[in-house]
């Protein structure tokens, strides 16, 4: 055989090697997106597992209530799931989002069983969910309590003068530029803003005195933003119980009359990762895709000026998690 036939042959067999071995990489692809199908989507199920006890989780700053209520959405229509397990890891966040979320755990406890689990902190609006389940286990370490709410405000007056930066403000009512930064708040303004705030904070005591059972005279005593460990707010009342998220998981299932150990499901944190990570590299094969989706995206929380929030002092001069 000639060298050029030589080279010829040679060329040809390793485009078909590269050519099968192409092939067998999109077909394997393919069916691993195809075996992940229709879950973790948006709006799809995110607790693909069957199970008669499902853990739904409260995590960092509570900002944005879609998913959470989405997840609760689903739960409720999940017949077989007798019993839920709120965990929660949160110290609180924006008060819009939090009542909304209450309001969903109320709707699910009329179908389910609802028991919290308390990590590492819950507290202020961590707390305020809480207070719609049925009974709370607590680590005696657990930060809780801030039962208040809290509102942020900058005078930048001053420095907007050694600036030499003036700021201009056309309004039609009276109090539309209510807590500028350009200038020092009234009396008056900050009069009715803390008439405001008192406000919400009776919902908030509303909502921890109705939902744990406690007298409105007790709530008032120590809703003051105070917080407890766990081992302290169980002296008072506002925990039932000593014990991490198993102890929860037992108590949930007997209430329930799950029989045996549950089969508990969880949220599927990464199947929608790979999917996508998966259909990037059957589709398009390139490193941005690659980075795009499975590379995790950081977002800070950041307090918003004049927002009230169910959040201990701490979160707002860190401006974040």
């Amino acid at each position: 055989m000639s060298r050029k036939a030589l080279i010829f042959w040679s060329l040809l067999a390793m485009l078909v090697i590269c050519a099968a071995f192409g092939f067998s990489t999109v077909y394997s692809v393919n069916r691993v997106v195809r075996s992940l199908g229709s879950v973790s989507m948006d709006g799809d199920e995110v607790f693909t597992d069957s199970g008669n006890l499902a853990i739904l989780e409260i995590k960092d700053v509570i900002d944005d209530p879609d998913e959470t209520l989405r997840e609760i959405e689903e739960l409720e229509e999940k017949s077989s799931v007798k019993a839920v397990v709120l965990r929660i890891s949160s110290p609180g966040g924006a008060v819009g989002p939090t009542q909304e979320i209450f309001d969903a755990l109320l709707r699910l406890k009329t179908h389910k069983k609802l028991v919290c689990s308390f990590g590492d902190v819950a507290a202020s609006g961590g707390y305020y969910i809480a207070a719609a389940c049925e009974k709370i286990f607590s680590n005696a370490g657990t930060l809780t309590g801030s039962i208040g709410v809290i509102m942020h405000f900058m005078n930048l007056k001053d420095l907007y003068a050694w600036a030499k930066v003036q700021s201009y403000i056309i309004k039609s009512g009276k109090y539309k530029d209510i807590g500028s930064e350009a200038r020092a708040m009234t009396d008056e303004e900050r009069a009715l803003l803390q008439e405001m705030m008192d406000d919400v904070h009776g919902q908030f005591k509303d909502a921890v005195a109705t939902g744990r059972k406690l007298d409105r005279a007790v709530v008032d005593r120590y809703a003051d933003g105070r917080i407890f460990s766990g081992t302290q707010a169980k002296i008072l009342g506002f925990v039932d119980e000593i014990g991490g998220e198993y102890a929860a998981i037992k108590y949930a299932g007997t209430l329930a009359g799950i029989s045996g150990e549950p089969q508990v499901i969880r949220k599927d944190h990464n199947r929608k990762k790979l999917r996508e990570f998966f259909q990037s590299r059957s589709e398009t094969g390139s490193l941005q895709a690659l980075a795009q989706t499975i590379l995790p995206k950081i977002q800070e929380f950041q307090i918003r000026a004049g927002v009230p929030y169910f959040l201990p002092a701490y979160m707002l001069k860190s401006g974040g998690r």
